[in-house]
């Protein structure tokens, strides 16, 4: 027992000396690990600087965007007071046409911003752009039919349908530039001699319908 006690005794001034030694090495800092110390404030400092240059690019290439998104808006020309569309249809049928007359699309079903006259049958544009029209024909049985889109009084694209016993519906597109002021229409063409007739039938067969694509 009392040599236990005596190793004790022995073994505790050894263990708070080599604490002691271990306190006092963590606490000193050496010469080269100040010098590390240094390295990596400094690669934090660059790293932290490297990212406020870049903070400061994204902020000022979003203001751009902003600034651009918002001259966009001010200068756009889609706005819902330049909404022009029409489509309009036959009411009746007509067995007698004349010779370069206008064919009679005089029921109207839309005709947002009033670009259509349904008393001459004609569009007339109300802006400088892009148009897009679409004509629908129907003959009677045993009748063919010929007629053109007019643009200021020029033919610009031609409808024509079959002759055998039973009706028949041609349908032709086109899309045109106008300035404000031009006329677009659908006339009979004479180069057919019986092209004269236009069926009614159940109605909705003989359309004429377009729009703004696009304002310049």
């Amino acid at each position: 027992m009392a040599i236990m006690l005596t190793q004790i005794l022995f073994i505790i001034p050894l263990l708070i000396c080599t604490k002691a030694q271990n306190q006092q090495q963590m606490t000193t800092v050496t010469p080269v690990r100040y010098a590390l110390i240094l390295r990596e404030l400094a690669d934090v400092t660059r790293g932290r600087e490297a990212l406020q240059v870049k903070v400061k690019q994204y902020r000022e290439t979003y203001d751009q965007l902003q600034r651009k998104t918002a001259a966009d808006k001010a200068a756009c020309r889609c706005s819902s007071n330049t909404a022009v569309a029409f489509t309009a249809h036959l009411d009746k049928e007509i067995t007698v046409l004349g010779l370069d007359q206008p064919l009679p699309f005089d029921n109207v079903t839309l005709n947002e911003g009033n670009a259509y006259d349904a008393r001459h049958a004609q569009f007339r544009a109300p802006f400088n752009g892009t148009y897009q029209f679409f004509a629908s024909l129907t003959s009677n049985a045993g009748y063919q039919l010929a007629a053109q889109f007019m643009l200021n009084g020029s033919p610009v694209i031609n409808i024509r349908t079959g002759n055998d016993n039973q009706f028949h519906t041609a349908t032709n597109g086109l899309v045109v530039h106008m300035n404000a002021g031009d006329d677009l229409w659908v006339q009979h063409a004479h180069s057919v001699a019986d092209s004269n007739r236009l069926f009614h039938g159940e109605g909705l067969l003989t359309t004429f319908s377009g729009y703004l694509v696009n304002k310049d």
